[in-house]
């Protein structure tokens, strides 16, 4: 047996124990870890799979416009202009077959009104349904502080930033069992679910409940009937030629639907 030194096996380690936890937040299938492991034990090292991008996806240059956009309309008292738009990452390395990378924007309070509330108000109404849709929001989802939070664990930060948004993540889950694990919970996607129909506006034609699920908005609870048991969601109906937002219970888990995760790059 050669000479192995502490450092490597720490390594080896931390490496095994990243993989575990990505199985455990729904990131990494355990079919291809089992795949992979195998290849490394068989002395094959596979070529890295190609990343797809989706056809819905539009590229950072018309990410940064679209946000511009966003600023000069909802932007107000914010203290953000254009020039606080990053530049975009030039490492952004998916972790999943379906992460993509999303500039997000995260409004701070203004007066009595919080961020939390600013941003996903401002979001909804920025959206632009594809060509033929409407869209609508049910009367009972209120954004106040009674009504509306983040997660615990969620922080809303202020500012404008580079996310990675995986819209798959945790397919056929219930929002409640994403909340219950606690690997899980950090990682939900709230506004950003908004962010990315405003940016990518067919993302919404394409769903389908199968490769393309609806997506709730799993980093959000919402109040209703004395429990926050609730949690924010989009889909279409009427003929699925509208978007709605709506709020159903945290139990229910359909094929159908994920809860999109975001991670910070």
């Amino acid at each position: 047996m050669r000479d192995i030194t502490v450092d490597q096996w720490y390594t080896l380690d931390t490496r095994q124990q990243e993989v575990k936890k990505r199985i455990k937040d729904g990131s990494l299938s355990i079919e291809n870890a089992l795949a992979g492991t195998q290849g490394v034990l068989d002395g094959i090292y596979p070529t890295p799979s190609i990343h797809s991008l989706p056809s819905w996806y539009v590229q950072p240059s018309q990410q940064i416009e679209c946000v511009k956009e966003f600023l000069a309309n909802y932007g107000g008292g914010s203290g953000f202009t254009p020039a606080d738009i990053p530049s975009v990452p030039t490492n952004f390395t998916p972790r999943t077959p379906t992460e993509v990378l999303m500039l997000a924007v995260y409004l701070p309070d203004k007066g009595k009104t919080k961020g939390v509330q600013r941003t996903f108000d401002s979001l909804w109404d920025f959206v632009k349904t594809p060509t033929g849709y409407t869209k609508w929001r049910w009367d009972q989802l209120k954004s106040d502080s009674k009504h509306l939070r983040l997660l615990e664990g969620i922080e809303h930060r202020p500012g404008i930033r580079w996310v990675a948004f995986d819209p798959n993540a945790n397919h056929g889950k219930s929002p409640q069992s994403c909340w219950d694990n606690l690997d899980v919970a950090s990682t939900l996607a709230g506004p950003e679910v908004l962010m990315a129909l405003a940016h990518f506006p067919m993302w919404a034609a394409s769903w389908n409940g199968n490769k393309s699920p609806y997506p709730n908005l799993a980093g959000y609870q919402f109040y209703w009937e004395a429990a926050w048991g609730r949690c924010p969601c989009v889909y279409r109906y009427g003929g699925d030629r509208r978007l709605g937002l709506d709020a159903d219970s945290a139990d229910d888990a359909h094929d159908g639907w994920a809860s999109p995760s975001v991670r910070g790059c």
